[in-house]
């Protein structure tokens, strides 16, 4: 999940971190990471030393049960007739930004009935209000800020929002991950047994590499931390020297990385980096990789109070066709997960067979320009699964 992975990410270079969602999809993060679901926050001071918060996700239960619920609070109002309707519907808000002049469009979950439109908002909302206020602004100062990601377009946020940014401006990649848990190099077999949880062998390294996989982003890693290039050559014949980078006490690289490894080293280098002099990787295994753009850091600004980044959700990487990059696949499963829908039923609503889909998620091949365009409808707002009504 690459929302988990980023917020792991920030947790091991040193932040305090926190993700709410909804509870089926709280036991797949990390035990590091201060988490939460949506309905069983209030009055909880948990997050109050947080520096990011994640909100993934929002409460919204299905829409028959608004109108139900409807139903009942006016059983007795024979003036007041409650319209039913077949699934979602979207509204468009204009909301003012934190900055004079900024304007952020968001498409609330809306009805044709005015009264359960209101009702399902109000479920959303609250709740998302609840969550946000978790790290306490009112407390903070300009000393200690906190981030608040939002990542929900279908609900309005009930505080002012200072920008609106694409997932992938501020998530982290699989090889940053690796370095934050302290080794990361370019060496596929390597890779897979220091980090099987990333990587389950030598082939899904090497694949995810030949999709865009790149080395780990230095300039993002704290500079009051340290940052190590090394070189090392596992003992035992046709060994090669291999380049890489290690995260933390440079005098405990060594026993780290022959830990990770499970085998002894012949021989290690270590040299100090900074965001100024990084260091380029040899690929001893199948060609270099690219560097890349420090322009995927998301700048936080210094406020008096949280603020809400909302997430634009049109991802020119699902419409430009394709493979689908890593980052879109792992969005695409836990808005599954979340969502309550299996492959099959995606399939169906993206209009492909579910070996097409399967295909797709493994970067195997892309989409053609209809369903990928109904996939980014998805991941904006994924229809209700169908479940049988509890009575």
């Amino acid at each position: 999940m690459s929302v988990v992975r980023t917020a792991e990410f920030w947790t091991n270079i040193g932040e305090k971190v926190g993700l709410i969602t909804n509870k089926a999809a709280e036991d797949l993060v990390s035990a590091d990471i201060l988490t939460g679901h949506f309905n069983k926050l209030r009055g909880a001071n948990d997050w109050e030393d947080c520096d990011k918060l994640f909100l993934m996700g929002r409460p919204m239960p299905r829409t028959s049960d608004i109108e139900w619920m409807m139903e009942a609070l006016y059983w007795d109002r024979p003036d007041v007739t409650i319209t039913r309707a077949e699934g979602r519907s979207y509204s468009s808000v204009a909301v003012p930004g934190k900055t004079p002049g900024q304007t952020f469009f968001f498409q609330p979950v809306s009805h044709p009935d005015e009264q359960v439109a209101d009702q399902m908002r109000y479920v959303a909302e609250s709740e998302v209000e609840q969550a946000i206020h978790r790290v306490r602004g009112v407390r903070r100062t300009a000393d200690n800020p906190a981030t608040v990601y939002l990542m929900a377009a279908d609900v309005v946020p009930p505080v002012p929002v200072s920008s609106a940014v694409n997932i992938s401006s501020f998530e982290r990649s699989k090889s940053d991950l690796a370095l934050s848990r302290g080794f990361y190099a370019d060496n596929a077999a390597d890779m897979a047994k220091a980090h099987p949880e990333l990587w389950k062998d030598r082939k899904s390294f090497l694949n995810w590499r030949s999709r865009g996989g790149t080395h780990p982003l230095i300039d993002i890693f704290p500079k009051s931390m340290s940052t190590s290039s090394i070189r090392y050559q596992k003992s035992g014949p046709g060994q090669k020297a291999v380049d890489g980078w290690y995260f933390g006490d440079a005098a405990t690289a060594r026993p780290s990385v022959e830990a990770a490894l499970g085998t002894q080293l012949k021989v290690m280098s270590i040299s100090q980096t900074t965001t100024d002099d990084t260091p380029s990787v040899t690929a001893h295994e199948s060609g270099s990789i690219p560097a890349r753009a420090s322009t995927d850091v998301m700048v936080s600004v210094a406020v008096a109070d949280p603020f809400v980044s909302a997430i634009a959700h049109h991802d020119p990487d699902i419409l430009a066709g394709g493979v689908l990059p890593e980052g879109v696949r792992d969005r695409v499963r836990e808005t599954m997960h979340m969502a309550g829908h299996t492959q099959a039923d995606l399939a169906d609503i993206i209009g492909v067979s579910r070996p097409q889909l399967t295909n797709a998620l493994a970067g195997r091949y892309g989409l053609s320009p209809g369903p990928a365009q109904r996939l980014e409808s998805y991941l904006k707002a994924p229809p209700e699964p169908e479940q049988p009504r509890m009575l």
